[in-house]
Formats: structure tokens, C-alpha cells, sequence
């Protein structure tokens, strides 16, 4: 017999393709895109697949190769999920490691089994093979997100500076920095305009984009000089505390979040530029995508919280996920193509799958 909630994420399989089917119907009898009506969304209730935590997440990753998920716990720590119980496993924190500290936002390095995380002013380095903290690397600002580029597995982080005010109306200039893993020390900080508050890294050219606090531009770095070489503009001014990018590695496609109003961008990285403009509602909070099939997610930080389902190649929304009490960060499973999302009010993860 089939569980309620396997009907639901049957239900989606099969109105994704028959909504990007139809699109493409449509566009065989017209050439005209600005006619054609996007598809209604399908609205996909809760799942029972929720994690109980201990404090408010702040950020999620997966690691498919060993079917975990972690997750950051304010001074509660990291908590070690395992993807097919849906159960923590383990917790580490600063009683059990005190170079923990706070830590906010993480980066898996599956290749080589090790999770960072920043904290305060410094990023934590995990061997994941023990759960123990191996090093802590001291930053010159304060790490606001965390990225590994999957080829040179070189770390970036994106720093705001020391005694900046998150809620300033034009905050500081901050920082980019970059971790070589051998020597586990900083090679490089570069300076960038703008607090920079989200990373995303194309690998096959070694391109660093950031995304900045109430920024109208994403910067774009070159990871082989170590040097900001332009900036593509995105338009809209985005709001404090905001700016999400994720990175499609098959279509090289950058998809970013701008602020708790804004649009999602998709922009090519072959020609750095905005292809879409994709309207996915109010209070866009975190961005992850799932390149073999053609999805990428959306939370949107509300009281009655949920997940929007974007198809990338009709760049319409298809689908709707009921999430909870301010959902915020999200990760996503490539193997299983199921998606996580830290539920900040309820103090949870919840689980789901396509």
C-alpha cells in the first residue's frame, strides 16, 4: 500500500514533466514567450520526515557518499544526521570540542572527509572520519559563508569586517578569503566592495562569485590570480542580511537570491550574464539545486514557510512544499534527490523527496 506521503511525491514527479511538457507545446505554436502562461504550482503538504534538534539551524549540507547531513546549532554545535533514518547520530559541541566555538555556516569536502565550519572569527576544519575538530584557522574578518571549490578543493570564505554593523545602511568593504587544505593556512584575502554574504564556485574555471549584503551585483573572481576581475548586475538592490547562490555544474548556471523581495536570478557562466528573472514569492531565504533533474528549491523565510520547486528549463515554478515556521537553509542529496531544510523557529530539519 502506498503511504500518503509517497502519493505526494509521486503526485510531483509526474506534474513536473507534464508542466515543462506543456510549456513546450505552447512554444512550438508561438514564438511568443511573453504569451505563454506559466504553470500552476503544485502545493505539496509537510512530510513526516522531520528531525528534531536542539536550537535553531542555521545551516545544512549533505554528504551523499555517506549518506549524512549536518547541520549548525548555534553554541549547541554540529549535529551528524543519517539521510536514510532520518535520525541524529551524533552531536559535537564545545563541551566535547571547545575549538568548536559558534559555528553558523559549513562546507563538506567529500573527497577528503572533512567538514568546515565558520566560528566568530576563524573556521573550524572536522575530520569526519572522527568527528574531532583538526584544526581552527584564524580569519582576518568575519566569515559570513564558506565554499570549497570541487576541483583545487581550495576554501573561500566571505568576510564582513571586524566591528561592522550587520544592519548598517552602507556596511563596510570586506573580504574574501582563501585556505589552502594541505597547509591549512590563509594564501590570500581579497579585497572586495561590499560586505560579501554568499559564495558560489564554477570549478572547471575556477571562478568565485559573492554575493553582497543589500548588494545590486554579484562580484566575480578569479581564482587562478586571486583577483576581482568584474561584477554582474543583477538590478535590484538587495535587502540586509540576504544573498544566496547556488550552482548548477552541468548547465554552469548561477542561481542567485538577492534580498527578502527580490526575484531568483539564473545567470550563465560561460558569458556572466542574467538569462532569468524568475518570480518565486516573498522572503526568499535559501537556494540549492538538483542538476539531474532540472530543479532547484527555494525557502522562503515565513511564518507559514514552504519550499518553491523551480524547473530550470522552462524557468517556471511547478511546485509548492509546505515547510514550517521560517524555513532558511537548504542542501540537497544529488544521489536520492531529496532536499533538507532547517526549520528556524521549530528547531528541526525536515526531509523530502522528489
Amino acid at each position: 500500500m502506498i503511504s500518503k506521503t509517497s502519493r505526494i511525491f509521486l503526485t510531483l514527479a509526474a506534474l513536473v514533466p507534464l508542466a515543462v511538457g506543456c510549456a513546450a507545446d505552447h512554444e512550438s505554436r508561438s514564438d511568443d514567450r511573453a504569451e505563454s502562461k506559466p504553470p500552476v504550482p503544485v502545493v505539496i503538504p509537510l512530510s513526516d520526515r522531520v528531525i528534531q534538534l536542539t536550537s535553531n539551524p542555521d545551516d545544512v549540507v549533505v554528504d551523499a557518499a555517506s549518506k549524512r547531513a549536518y547541520t549548525t546549532v548555534g553554541f549547541d554545535g554540529i549535529v551528524e544526521i543519517d539521510t536514510t533514518t532520518f535520525s541524529v547520530v551524533d552531536q559535537f559541541a564545545d563541551e566535547e570540542n571547545p575549538l568548536v566555538g559558534d559555528p553558523h555556516h559549513l562546507a563538506i569536502d567529500a573527497h577528503s572527509g572533512i567538514l568546515y565550519a565558520t566560528a566568530r572569527e576563524s573556521v573550524v576544519v572536522i575530520d569526519l572520519a572522527t568527528n574531532q575538530v583538526a584544526a581552527r584557522i584564524e580569519i582576518d574578518g568575519v566569515p559570513r559563508d564558506i565554499a570549497v571549490d570541487p576541483v583545487t578543493h581550495l576554501v573561500y570564505t566571505a568576510n564582513r569586517a571586524i566591528g561592522s554593523d550587520i544592519d548598517a545602511p552602507d556596511p563596510p568593504d570586506g573580504s574574501i578569503s582563501v585556505i589552502d587544505p594541505a597547509t591549512r593556512t590563509v594564501t590570500a584575502n581579497i579585497p572586495v566592495e561590499g560586505e560579501p554574504v554568499s559564495l558560489g564556485i564554477d570549478g572547471e574555471t575556477q571562478t568565485v562569485y559573492a554575493a553582497h549584503n543589500r548588494g545590486r551585483s554579484l562580484t566575480i573572481i578569479d581564482g587562478r590570480s586571486n583577483t576581482v576581475t568584474g561584477a554582474i548586475d543583477l538590478g535590484d538592490q538587495g535587502s540586509a542580511d540576504d544573498g544566496e547562490i547556488a550552482f548548477d555544474s552541468k548547465s554552469r548556471t548561477l542561481y542567485v537570491i538577492n534580498g527578502g523581495a527580490g526575484p531568483l536570478y539564473a545567470i550563465d557562466a560561460a558569458s556572466n550574464t542574467v538569462t532569468a528573472r524568475i518570480d518565486v514569492g516573498d522572503h526568499p531565504k535559501g537556494v540549492a539545486v538538483d542538476p539531474d533533474i532540472h530543479t532547484v528549491y527555494v525557502t522562503h523565510y515565513l511564518e507559514d514557510g514552504y519550499v518553491s520547486v523551480i524547473d530550470t528549463e522552462s524557468n517556471a515554478v511547478v511546485g509548492r512544499i509546505e515547510a514550517g515556521t521560517y524555513p532558511g537553509a537548504i542542501a540537497v542529496d544529488v544521489t536520492t534527490h531529496s532536499g533538507y531544510v532547517g526549520i528556524w523557529n521549530d528547531h528541526t530539519v525536515y526531509a523530502f523527496q522528489r
